[in-house]
């Protein structure tokens, strides 16, 4: 007969061999379980990209990815290609209110010379195109409520939040200067920006009781400050905006 000790080996032995076998069963269900939630989810993803949506949306995002690299070829090209004295004088002959607004803020980042920035303050503030005066400057002009006066800035309108931002000061030009102003009082000649949802109403004089112009201000469009004037507490601009 085996002695005690002997037998308690044997089963010592095969309760490891069991516990080796519990373990890999358990091993292979989780391989098991992986593979099928693999599998799973390479199906829903089939599913996803078979889908009409999906597809609509990837043709809208390579469409909208076409679109910007043809808008940055264009603009390459035309910054290589465009002298600055060609693009000065494509800015006169359109004459309006929104080319020397671009020219201002160089959206093409053509060079200006400091002559055609002098110009280009003096020509938008020319006579506006009227039925009397065909030759004029293309665009509109107004005063428009920007909200009352603050200790810094930005003037808030009692029901609106902040009207508008400066996106262009001469002498302040680069990004960064930029930044640091934009949420400030304006001065004239700035060029300020509406960054509310809606159409400003623009009126013939710094007053809600004087007539109100047919064409408002656009949502995101800029405008040019003429003048500044303060009722009190109210600040009304006089603007040039297309």
């Amino acid at each position: 007969m085996k002695r005690i000790d002997e037998k308690i080996k044997e089963i010592e032995k095969k309760d490891n061999k069991n516990r080796f076998l519990f373990f890999v069963i358990i091993g292979l269900i989780a391989a098991f379980l992986i593979t099928i939630g693999y599998y799973h989810k390479n199906l829903e993803k089939a599913e996803i990209l078979a889908s009409d949506a999906y597809i609509d949306l990837a043709k809208k995002d390579t469409i909208l990815r076409q679109e910007l690299e043809i808008k940055k070829l264009y603009i390459d090209s035309l910054e290589n290609s465009l002298r600055p004295e060609d693009y000065w004088n494509y800015i006169k002959d359109e004459n309006s209110v929104e080319g020397y607004i671009e020219y201002f803020t160089n959206i093409w980042g053509i060079r200006r010379d400091s002559v055609d920035l002098n110009s280009a303050q003096n020509n938008i503030k020319l006579t506006l195109k009227e039925e009397s005066n065909e030759n004029g400057l293309i665009g509109f002009e107004g005063w428009v409520y920007i909200g009352k006066e603050t200790a810094s800035g930005p003037f808030v309108h009692h029901d609106d939040g902040q009207v508008f931002k400066i996106v262009w000061r001469r002498g302040h030009e680069e990004e960064n200067q930029i930044s640091s102003i934009e949420n400030t009082k304006p001065e004239k000649d700035d060029i300020i920006q509406l960054v509310r949802v809606r159409n400003r109403t623009t009126y013939e004089d710094a007053s809600f009781d004087s007539d109100d112009n047919g064409e408002g201000w656009r949502p995101s469009s800029k405008a040019y400050v003429l003048e500044i004037k303060k009722n009190q507490i109210e600040v009304w601009v006089k603007i040039r905006y297309y």
